[in-house]
């Protein structure tokens, strides 16, 4: 599983710490009451119950979670690679489509537990993905390419049962196994052509989920976090930091809590969440530079002595980057499902340009997040052809992912049909 911080590692494990936060914060007048006022104003959530309320609970007839619970309860414990895997993970692929049936989820975490949250759905979530995808592939080499686009869109819907859920950490698992589904379809437009029916519903899946990858929801969620464990007693502030793995030894929550740096601290934190906020929903690339200087402002932290900051802030270091990356490959994946409308209505035929399917295809060619130029678009045989993002080294390397393990930033993002 991906844990984006020590932070985190505590939401996945779920600490001993005190789960009623609320009753033991500090009785002195909250100096930052006209801030936290500014944050509900702008439609976040502040205290750890206003964003258990913000993720919604869907009538139980359109809540998928219960469904996937069931699916993730009945996935087989064998290898994607098993002869037999999808023989064995029959029932969880029924339970998966059944689910996918509904549009709405809320999985049963409680969030007023803060640091003690327990995630237990995060780890099966991309297993499933990888489930939906090898059906996929398994239908195509049957022809049954129905099926096939039927599994692809199930896992789409999967990647957005975490969509809602505020945490970074359940962003970037839904995610992980948005990717997963990706690859899925890259693997099976190489195998097969679909539909042209199926195709517009695969362009419109992929569509609607590039609205889930704003990483703005779970940021406010991080924030509020952050913010409940500021405002922890001093007793239980030492409870909760001696379970952060990568905690210093010098450091004593306790006395930190009553010393002079630690509503500077505070305000610091306050001050570079609402940046990142306000940053992460900005257009691409105008995000990905508002939130680049990340890095260095925990270093800042750092040198100021802010030692909650420095500990709660390296959440977000990389989550932007995988939003985007996610946003490049999806938006490469719409374009290709659009390129193959083409090739039906043209047989034998591939567009010169991405600009050759505007508009009967496409509404525009998707913007690269990397720097806002239309993605780019080559053919590599006579019915082959890969579509990119220049990914995050902002270089154009014509299409060709770097290998893996080489050194520097990753390459470009490629959404490949090689028929």
């Amino acid at each position: 599983m991906l844990i984006p911080s020590a932070l985190g590692l505590l939401l996945a494990a779920g600490s001993g710490c005190n789960k009623s936060n609320a009753g033991s914060r500090a009785k002195e007048a909250d100096p930052n009451a006209a801030r936290f006022e500014a944050i509900r104003q702008a439609g976040f959530p502040v205290t750890l119950t206003e964003l258990d309320a913000w993720y919604v609970t869907p009538p139980a007839s359109d809540n998928a979670a219960p469904l996937y619970a069931e699916a993730f309860a009945a996935l087989s414990p064998s290898k994607p690679e098993s002869p037999n895997y999808l023989a064995e993970n029959q029932k969880a692929l029924e339970l998966l489509h059944q689910a996918a049936a509904r549009k709405k989820s809320r999985y049963p975490v409680h969030l007023t537990d803060g640091p003690a949250t327990l995630l237990p759905h995060l780890g099966k979530v991309k297993v499933a993905a990888v489930l939906l995808s090898k059906s996929a592939n398994n239908q195509a080499t049957k022809a049954r390419m129905d099926l096939a686009a039927q599994s692809l869109l199930d896992g789409f819907r999967l990647s957005r049962s975490l969509e809602e859920e505020p945490l970074l950490m359940s962003h970037m698992m839904g995610i992980a196994a948005l990717r997963t589904t990706l690859t899925g379809l890259e693997s099976v437009l190489t195998r097969k052509a679909f539909t042209d029916e199926d195709l517009v519903r695969l362009l419109t899946a992929v569509r609607d989920s590039e609205g889930g990858l704003r990483i703005t929801r779970s940021l406010a969620g991080e924030r509020d976090s952050g913010i409940s464990v500021f405002q922890l007693a001093a007793p239980e502030l030492t409870r909760l930091f001696a379970q952060f793995p990568d905690s210093p030894k010098d450091f004593d929550p306790a006395t930190y809590r009553k010393g002079p740096q630690y509503r500077p601290d505070f305000t610091f934190y306050l001050d570079r969440m609402e940046e990142a906020v306000t940053a992460s929903a900005l257009p691409y690339p105008k995000a990905l530079d508002g939130l680049g200087p990340w890095t260095s402002q925990v270093g800042v932290a750092t040198t100021k002595g802010f030692r909650m900051s420095a500990m709660l802030l390296p959440a977000m270091e990389k989550a932007a980057d995988k939003a985007a990356d996610a946003t490049g490959q999806l938006r490469a994946a719409q374009a290709a499902l659009a390129v193959e409308r083409f090739r039906i209505a043209h047989p034998d035929t591939l567009p010169d340009s991405l600009g050759q399917l505007v508009p009967e295809y496409l509404g525009k060619v998707p913007e690269d997040p990397f720097d806002g130029r239309p993605l780019r678009y080559k053919k590599t045989t006579s019915r082959g052809y890969v579509v990119y993002s220049i990914g995050r080294d902002r270089k154009d390397d014509g299409g060709n992912p770097r290998p893996a393990g080489s050194p520097g930033d990753p390459p470009d993002l490629t959404f490949a049909v090689l028929r």
